[in-house]
């Protein structure tokens, strides 16, 4: 297997991390959440044919923060997911091959003990009691339910593809259009949220009313889903946004606006541009805007 590094006897082991203070842990519904988001990130690397110690020691740099945040400074449960070991001769004596296969051990041992780490929270959610558990998530809604629409989005491709096939022949569920879009974005919504209230009236605004595509009634974020077809391009789209806010602002419990854009065939030339240039604040309403294929 062909290198991709010009020194083969480059270590991959990671500095120890500094010593610093304690770090306020979050709730543990948030720590789940951040926890989940660095294994889908390893698994990521797990899937690339070819890994340096770059990689490795550039999600160790990512995951020690966000670890710190979710476990509070719990250096021993740190410490274990970002070792990678091995010294100068360890790797000298070894071939391409043998190296690719010890980076990826690598990673999906951090991967196993990241979902140890989440185990762990989860334990710690079921035995809080109920009305901890209510100002916990009360504290951190805001933050945790956009992550969460993160996450919906992120992993709409994949379930998209998913319902295409179908099995003993039944006939596929197929995203073709915008109808579509919402109508599985509704499934899943449903999934992590108790209130979610579809085509919801807004007060009339320049003479007229509006639907918007969902409320979440009780974290007060609207959710808008858009796909791309012909004529649907970036700037139509930000147009069409810039109509929305103006219009959903009137809502009493409009706070938040989520936009996601679906764009199967990759209409869009420049989807990271577009969410830099309107995940913003407009007109007063927070906006986070997420292009996925």
């Amino acid at each position: 297997m062909a290198s991709r590094r010009s020194k083969n006897d480059e270590s991959t082991a990671d500095q120890q991390p500094p010593s610093e203070p304690s770090t306020p842990q979050v709730a543990p519904a948030l720590g789940v959440e951040i926890l989940r988001k660095l294994i889908d990130r390893a698994e990521e690397l797990a899937r690339q044919p070819l890994l340096e110690p770059s990689d490795i020691n550039a999600f160790n740099q990512l995951a020690r923060p966000q670890m710190a945040r979710a476990l509070g400074y719990k250096s021993e449960s740190i410490k274990a997911v970002l070792h990678t070991g091995g010294d100068k001769g360890f790797w000298m004596g070894m071939t391409e091959s043998d190296r690719q296969q010890e980076y990826h051990a690598q990673i999906k041992n951090k991967i196993k003990l990241l979902h140890s780490c989440v185990q762990h929270l989860e334990m710690e959610l079921a035995m809080a009691p109920p009305v901890a558990a209510q100002l916990s998530r009360a504290a951190t809604a805001g933050r945790s339910a956009m992550e969460v629409l993160e996450r919906l989005a992120d992993r709409f491709p994949a379930v998209a593809r998913q319902l295409r096939n179908r099995q003993h022949g039944r006939p596929a569920f197929t995203v073709k259009d915008e109808y579509d879009v919402q109508d599985l974005l509704h499934a899943l919504l449903r999934v992590e949220f108790d209130d979610v209230r579809a085509e919801e009236n807004t007060p009339s605004y320049a003479g007229g009313g509006s639907r918007m595509d969902f409320l979440l009634r009780n974290e007060e974020i609207v959710v808008e889903a858009k796909c791309t077809r012909d004529g649907l391009d970036a700037k139509k789209i930000g147009e069409e946004l810039l109509i929305d806010i103006a219009k959903y602002r009137q809502h009493p419990h409009c706070k938040h606006l989520f936009c996601f854009v679906y764009d199967p065939e990759g209409r869009l030339e420049n989807p990271n541009g577009l969410e830099r240039d309107l995940s913003r604040e407009w007109e007063g309403v927070p906006t986070r805007v997420l292009v996925r294929p």
